[in-house]
């Protein structure tokens, strides 16, 4: 049998595809996260390419549908209103986590968190179902008025493919965070409408050693119904005007 030749383009190359838009060979793909291995521990090159990554690179926001008119923004917070504290992302100091929360009690808030809050594994807060439930269920929670996330860090749009819009309230609630954050931000806004804060982490930066002024303003916009009107401007200047 004579092979039947390879067509060739005009310019004389075959007319195969290039590398980058062929498909891998799912033996080839097993064999190399397999080679990423390290001595049982799977590295962060590892994770970039394995099915669960994969899967979150394929998902896409297009696939939610759009229904979002306007914001909605969420009603202020008041002295003696529950807020419930999450942690979607990376492991946090447990006793940082203690001086946010000593910060928000002195301004009047009571606080709930989950148990298993102060889970751990590798980097993250727990496992990705675990950071999942524990974010839709703050944010369906009746009595708490608002959520804030212990920290930032990666791991928040490890859950998106996990949570289901159907199962957090139409109407919003306070919610802040910020860096890892904002895809949890923006899943709110994609799918609800949420107006949310971007603002500090309770780890981070509600401390008794933040800056006054910064938790001012947080607590302002949080609890005031009023516009903020112009930021103060002292000790800033034109990098580019």
């Amino acid at each position: 049998v004579i092979p039947k030749e390879t067509p060739r383009g005009t310019n004389g190359r075959t007319n195969r595809p290039p590398m980058h838009t062929r498909r891998l060979d799912r033996r080839d793909t097993a064999r190399r996260d397999r080679d990423h291995t390290i001595r049982g521990k799977t590295t962060h090159r590892d994770h970039m390419r394995s099915s669960s990554f994969l899967q979150l690179r394929r998902f896409s926001y297009s696939t939610i549908e759009w229904r979002v008119a306007r914001i909605l923004k969420p009603p202020r917070l008041c002295k003696g209103d529950l807020i419930g504290i999450v942690a979607p992302s990376g492991a946090f100091d447990r006793e940082q986590l203690q001086r946010g929360i000593a910060f928000l009690q002195s301004q009047g808030f009571q606080l709930r968190l989950r148990e298993d809050i102060y889970e751990r594994e590798r980097y993250f807060a727990g496992n990705d179902q675990r950071r999942a439930s524990e974010f839709e269920e703050m944010l369906s929670d009746l009595a708490t008025k608002g959520v804030f996330c212990a920290r930032g860090g990666y791991g928040a749009q490890r859950i998106i493919p996990l949570l289901h819009p159907d199962r957090i309230p139409d109407h919003p609630k306070v919610f802040v965070g910020y860096s890892d954050i904002t895809v949890l931000q923006a899943y709110l806004y994609r799918t609800k409408g949420w107006g949310t804060f971007y603002g500090p982490t309770v780890c981070r930066h509600l401390t008794d050693d933040a800056p006054a002024d910064n938790l001012a303003w947080l607590m302002k916009a949080c609890g005031n119904p009023a516009p903020l009107g112009p930021l103060p401007s002292e000790g800033l200047r034109v990098i580019k005007p």
